[in-house]
């Protein structure tokens, strides 16, 4: 006999909306590679602390959001609840930000004659 699914499982899968995809706060983000682990589409890489100097070897997740299927197993495992479930929009909002950012942080270390990877 088949089993009927709970309330539980019903409002989860309801609780999830088309298009969403998984974007990791970095600045909770511990490095542990728990979700790295867990993705079944190899879509989080492990990369420098974004605000570190490259001499600095702390390291950190980040999400390929044009890879990530929403699939939410990184974000049901993440030990640090560093990473939401973010929309297209919002994805499409703050990648830009995120990537000026970066640029800048680079910019700003080249300046105080540290090398940039």
């Amino acid at each position: 006999m088949p089993t009927v699914p709970t309330t539980s499982a019903k409002a989860a899968r309801q609780d999830k909306k088309k298009g969403e995809k998984a974007w990791i706060e970095t600045d909770y983000c511990s490095g542990c590679e728990a979700c790295v682990d867990i993705c079944p589409v190899d879509c989080i890489l492990t990369v420098q602390r974004p605000i570190a100097p490259p001499w600095y070897n702390e390291k950190v997740c980040v999400i390929d959001v044009t890879r990530c299927t929403g699939c939410r197993l990184c974000w049901e495992i993440c030990p640090w609840d560093c990473i939401v479930m973010v929309s297209q929009d919002e994805i499409e909002e703050v990648l830009p930000l995120a990537q000026t950012q970066r640029a800048k942080q680079a910019a700003e270390t080249v300046v105080a004659g540290e090398t940039v990877s």
